[in-house]
């Protein structure tokens, strides 16, 4: 049903630690970068378009969103550390319990998240 892929390792605990640990950074910080220009190119239309007032609100905004989603990619970084560590220890248990726990704790962030937001952007569709 489906195709298997071949699993890519890295052993980080022989040989050059700079360069490993960049390649393992890598795609946070290439994340990072592709969030500086996705402010930048809101920031570039909404200028442009709509006025001083959006462009205020849209650069006020992006700091927020910065950390909410550093919040995330923090979390994430965790949950990730913990599995990493307990696969190293072959201890699949705790591997399964970590995985399983973050996934309800997603579920429940957002199942929270979700109705605030919604109200929050009813209350702003009205003041606009």
């Amino acid at each position: 049903m489906f195709k298997s892929h071949a699993h890519r390792t890295m052993d980080m605990t022989e040989g050059s630690l700079l360069t490993k640990v960049l390649f393992f950074s890598l795609p946070i910080m290439l994340s990072g970068i592709l969030q500086l220009l996705f402010n930048a190119a809101d920031t570039i239309v909404v200028g442009r378009f709509a006025g001083n007032e959006a462009l205020a609100a849209v650069g006020s905004v992006g700091a927020l969103n910065n950390m909410i989603i550093s919040l995330f990619v923090g979390l994430s970084i965790g949950v990730n550390v913990l599995v990493a560590r307990f696969t190293g220890a072959k201890d699949a248990e705790r591997v399964c319990e970590t995985v399983h726990t973050a996934w309800a704790a997603r579920r429940w962030r957002s199942s929270a998240l979700r109705p605030r937001a919604r109200c929050l952007k009813s209350w702003v569709r009205q003041r606009t």
